[in-house]
């Protein structure tokens, strides 16, 4: 069985992933699961991935990313984890190939 891996970072974008999660979850014989990051994970933003999880979605993995300032640094530092937290996710996944696409933000 295939597995698709959607990454989300926050309620914006999973509001807009939405639909197609919902289309995707129907379709026999693939697995589909969540890779989430960002504001999901956090406290401050109300742990969003508790929602994911109510609403029947595999976590695939919780990749940490958020720092706790917004200046350019912080940013910079955050962007940072969440490539090292993917590279791991990815390098002990069994998938023998990743497609990407971006949503808008």
């Amino acid at each position: 069985m295939k597995t698709i891996g959607v990454v989300s970072v926050g309620r914006s974008d999973y509001g807009i992933y939405l639909p197609l999660l919902k289309r995707l979850q129907k379709q026999a014989g693939w697995r589909l699961g969540i890779y989430v990051t960002g504001m999901h994970l956090s406290g401050d933003f109300g742990r969003t991935v508790e929602r994911i999880e109510q609403d029947g979605y595999e976590i695939l993995a919780r990749v940490p990313s958020i720092q706790e300032s917004d200046t350019a640094e912080g940013v910079a530092v955050a962007m940072g984890r969440g490539v090292e937290g993917f590279a791991k996710v990815f390098c002990r996944s069994e998938a023998g190939s990743f497609s990407c696409f971006r949503g808008s933000f």
